[in-house]
């Protein structure tokens, strides 16, 4: 079958940017399957790889159930950090549309209604009806919560859902 690089597609620079061995990765494979297989693992690691110390992941919006039996959703940045949380719905469709008006509503800046008390920040992200979609953390800084508006802008419209409902 010839080696990883004579497949179509194959970026040899790619996997040699994750700062790993590809030869000792991927070696010669012997057919599609082997292929594939060390594929999706270098796809993987470039996906994790470490950045400033911390692993890195895509952003995702968490939906869950609350122990008062509501449905709400988190949406969390690619350091795991919790950026913005909703409120509590009744139903699973009505969490799923609250997901839909953040990743609407998230790109533009105007939405994100700041406030300040007692030396603390935090932000709402409010819709076009005015209401509450997504509630910050406190910040202790002002910059620190211009960078939590800016992580949920660049984050939110991206974000899949991940429902740990389902289990």
């Amino acid at each position: 079958m010839g080696s990883f690089f004579s497949y179509e597609g194959a970026n040899k620079q790619h996997y040699e940017n994750l700062g790993r061995d590809w030869r000792g990765v991927i070696g010669d494979c012997i057919d599609d399957y082997c292929w594939l297989a060390a594929s999706l693992m270098l796809e993987y690691i470039a996906c994790t790889k470490k950045k400033r110390g911390r692993e890195e992941m895509p952003a995702k919006f968490e939906l869950f159930k609350d122990k008062g039996g509501n449905f709400r959703f988190r949406l969390k940045a690619t350091n795991g950090q919790i950026i913005l949380a909703s409120q509590g719905y009744k139903t699973k469709a009505s969490a799923k549309n609250g997901i839909q008006s953040v990743q609407k509503n998230s790109e533009h800046d105007a939405r994100f209604e700041r406030k300040e008390s007692r030396g603390r920040f935090m932000f709402n992200l409010i819709a076009t009806n005015g209401q509450v979609i997504g509630t910050s953390e406190q910040y202790e800084s002002n910059r620190a919560r211009e960078n939590g508006v800016k992580s949920v802008m660049k984050n939110a419209a991206g974000a899949k859902i991940d429902d740990l409902t389902a289990w």
